[in-house]
């Protein structure tokens, strides 16, 4: 099975060279009250991912007792692929976004440790997939349905891809506030 490991490092380096673009001194920012600094962009990336990543956990630990997601939907990772461009500014419905919405207090030091951490984490898990279980939907996603083990891993490097944009918008936005 193909694993979208070097995918997954490549979004995360990134969302990394794209928050220290940014002045230490910005990157809680925000160009409006409602608007998400870089800091709650890296917090809403750490919660979806670690959320992920900690049921595709659970759902290995749990064996043949694992949670039984239904079938998958045709076209699913088309799908994501499409609503995450980097032109696409997407609105999650609250009922999905409130696991993974930024408090808007993290400590950036804090969430770089955790998401430099998430591709080892993510390489762990998948290298504990056992074949029978590839093809199998064992991660939930709020708008294609199940994802599989890879799968997972390719949304979440395709929806840090999305976020790399916002951080480019917010850069720009910094800079035009400033001028």
């Amino acid at each position: 099975m193909h694993l979208p490991l070097n995918d997954l490092r490549d979004a995360h380096a990134s969302v990394s060279a794209s928050l220290d673009a940014l002045p230490p001194d910005a990157r809680d920012w925000r160009p409006a009250p409602e608007a998400w600094s870089a800091t709650d962009v890296l917090e809403h990336l750490l919660k979806t991912e670690a959320g992920m990543l900690q049921f595709l956990r659970r759902q290995l630990a749990a064996g043949e007792d694992r949670r039984d997601l239904g079938p998958r939907r045709p076209g699913a990772m088309d799908t994501l692929r499409a609503t995450m461009g980097p032109d696409q500014r997407l609105r999650v419905p609250p009922a999905s976004n409130r696991y993974v919405a930024p408090s808007g207090t993290a400590d950036l030091g804090e969430l770089r440790d955790r998401w430099d951490a998430l591709p080892d984490a993510w390489a762990e898990q998948l290298a504990a997939v056992p074949p029978v279980l590839t093809e199998v939907g064992l991660v939930p996603h709020p708008l294609v349905g199940p994802l599989t083990a890879s799968e997972a891993t390719q949304f979440v490097a395709i929806h840090a891809r999305h976020h790399v944009h916002q951080l480019r918008r917010l850069r720009d936005a910094l800079g035009a506030s400033s001028s």
